[in-house]
């Protein structure tokens, strides 16, 4: 696990896939994403461990849990919703991993809290990277 980690602050709740959809659609939310990088294998050797870290992501992918990009590559999609205490607010987290252990977070939020924001996703690119 993650010793140290702002996950622990991240409060799940519970969703489903159309309903994570939904929200992640509303246009009054900020969206951030990190650049594409590479998982450290240490942490994450299959797009399933992340479960062990956001047992409540739902997968987005589906059902073989694999979709095509335009690039031809094998992807997997998770997404959940968390409440984050300091900023009342939701926090939309979005995974995707690609073949040979690459990884993008995006997450979406109340638009007020962009440095919030800003901290989140680089907190999850360093835990990970």
């Amino acid at each position: 696990m993650l010793p140290c980690s702002i996950i622990k602050f991240l409060i799940p709740m519970k969703t489903d896939s159309q309903t994570f959809r939904q929200l992640w659609r509303k246009k009054e939310m900020a969206f951030l994403k990190t650049n594409p990088f590479q998982l450290s294998r240490s942490i994450i050797k299959a797009s399933t461990d992340f479960l062990k870290f956001f047992p409540n992501l739902d997968k987005l992918s589906d059902e073989t849990g694999l979709i095509k990009d335009i690039r031809d590559t094998q992807m997997v999609k998770y997404g959940g919703i968390f409440s984050f205490p300091i900023m009342h607010s939701d926090v939309l987290l979005k995974i995707v991993m690609k073949s040979m252990n690459i990884c993008q977070f995006q997450i979406a939020f109340a638009k007020d809290f962009e440095k919030i924001g800003e901290f989140i996703l680089q907190h999850l690119y360093f835990s990970f990277h």
